[in-house]
C-alpha cells in the first residue's frame, strides 16, 4: 500500500495513522471513542434526533482539527 489511512476505534478514543509511500506519516490520538461518545450524547434509545446531531458536529469539529488535509 502507497498510501492510506489506518483507524483503531476504542472506547475511550481513536487512533490515527497516516500512511504515505508505505510509512507512517503522522498519527492523531481523538478523544472520541464509542463508550466516550455514548456517554456524553446519547441518552435515550433510541436516541432522538438533536442527540444524533449534537454527536455528529462533535465528531466532525474533532477530526477536522486532527487530520490536517492530505497532500
Amino acid at each position: 500500500m502507497e498510501g492510506g489511512l489506518v483507524a483503531d476505534l476504542g472506547g475511550g478514543s481513536l487512533q490515527l495513522t497516516r500512511l504515505r509511500a508505505g510509512s507512517v506519516a503522522s498519527t492523531a490520538n481523538v478523544p472520541i471513542g464509542a463508550v466516550r461518545m455514548t456517554r456524553r450524547f446519547l441518552r435515550r434509545d433510541p436516541p432522538v434526533p438533536r442527540e444524533l446531531r449534537e454527536l455528529r458536529t462533535e465528531v466532525r469539529t474533532r477530526l477536522t482539527k486532527a487530520l490536517p488535509p492530505a497532500e
